[in-house]
């Protein structure tokens, strides 16, 4: 009777501290699954962050980016058989004075429209040997000259194209812009056009 009397304690002791490590498994538990709930918020969190970095493009990736489309566009061009502005053929050197031959327009009149009637008589400009012109290329080909030709209209420029015969037969087609009375004209539209990217022009008195 003694002996049941002190097993029954021992008994509740024994119950109350199974119970005790039972909530301290289960609390454990729930703590490794808090911490690892709020690690992976924190990873998607951050990778949020990263992709929205991403997203936005550093000035030197953008200017990067701008230099690859210029390079881009301007391979599409070439293919395309347009002349580049920088392109130009050098004349070789002859001791013979070439022989000069302008191109006539669409229409084969080399001479400006008269003027009509009842208008006031234009000034007459002196004679082309007298005038000042920008020679901006010279061609092999005259398919390219007319392409330069026709691009620098375009911009709103007096464009005509000069056929030479240099020693030999050989032929050349040169673009010149003008002609200018005078020779800072001639200047300034030649600084205007090495803006543009021309390259290798020169000012050059008469055709």
């Amino acid at each position: 009777m003694e002996d049941d009397l002190m097993e029954e304690p021992r008994v509740r002791r024994q119950g109350r501290l199974a119970a005790r490590r039972l909530l301290a498994f289960i609390g454990a538990i729930f703590l490794g699954l808090l911490l690892f709930s709020s690690g992976v918020l924190m990873g998607i969190k951050m990778e949020r962050k990263r992709s929205a970095a991403l997203k936005g493009a550093s000035p030197l990736q953008v200017e990067v980016e701008g230099a690859l489309k210029e390079a881009k566009s301007a391979s599409q061009k070439v293919e395309e058989g347009k002349v580049p502005l920088t392109f130009y053929e050098t004349l070789t050197k002859e001791e013979k004075e070439p022989k000069v031959t302008e191109e006539k327009g669409e229409k084969g009149k080399a001479a400006p429209k008269e003027a009509k009637k009842g208008e006031e008589a234009r000034e007459v400009k002196p004679p082309l040997r007298d005038l000042y012109f920008v020679q901006v290329a010279s061609f092999r080909q005259k398919a390219n000259a007319q392409s330069l030709m026709g691009r620098l209209k375009e911009k709103g420029y007096e464009v005509r194209i000069v056929q030479v015969t240099l020693g030999k037969g050989k032929k050349w087609w040169r673009v010149k812009v003008g002609g200018f009375a005078e020779r800072g004209e001639a200047e300034r539209v030649k600084g205007a056009l090495e803006k543009e990217g021309f390259k290798g022009i020169k000012v050059t008195k008469g055709l």
